[in-house]
């Protein structure tokens, strides 16, 4: 009995301590995600999503601005650029999973187009990550999505 009671009480301090979060700022994958989780096909998956993109659909809808919308990924970061707008958000990816935060800055003060909209909530929304067959990135979650091409 006095096992019994002791084992309990272990697992309740444990249990009780407050979990370790990420970094203020920092995208984290959840915790309930394996670290392996399989893929259907592992070569739709990028091992990466580092580079410079042409983006040429958000939302459902195809870019046509009189300006070049792109996206720059590099290590930590995913950086949105149209015209003036400049959204910025940190992320993580692992197995084609994939989790952003929006980085806190100014945008330029007018008013956004609806693709531009539409590209900023499928970033902010973004869980996973896959390459099509004509080699874009697309970016999904939450009922929206952001297409990219290398340049």
């Amino acid at each position: 009995m006095i096992r019994y009671l002791f084992i309990v009480g272990c697992l309740s301090a444990t249990a009780c301590q407050p979990e370790a979060g990420p970094p203020e700022g920092e995208a984290t994958l959840p915790s309930g995600v394996p670290e392996t989780a399989p893929a259907a096909d592992p070569s739709d998956i990028p091992a990466s999503l580092e580079g410079e993109y042409r983006v040429a659909g958000a939302g459902g809808n195809e870019v046509d601005l009189p300006w070049g919308m792109t996206v720059s990924i590099d290590a930590d970061a995913i950086m949105l650029q149209s015209d003036c707008l400049a959204p910025e958000w940190s992320y993580a990816l692992r197995d084609g999973e994939l989790a952003t935060r929006k980085v806190d800055k100014e945008l330029c003060d007018r008013a956004r187009e609806p693709v531009e909209d539409a590209a900023i909530a499928a970033l902010d929304n973004a869980v996973s990550a896959r390459r099509t067959p004509t080699n874009a990135i697309v970016l999904e979650g939450e009922g929206t999505s952001i297409t990219l091409y290398t340049q």
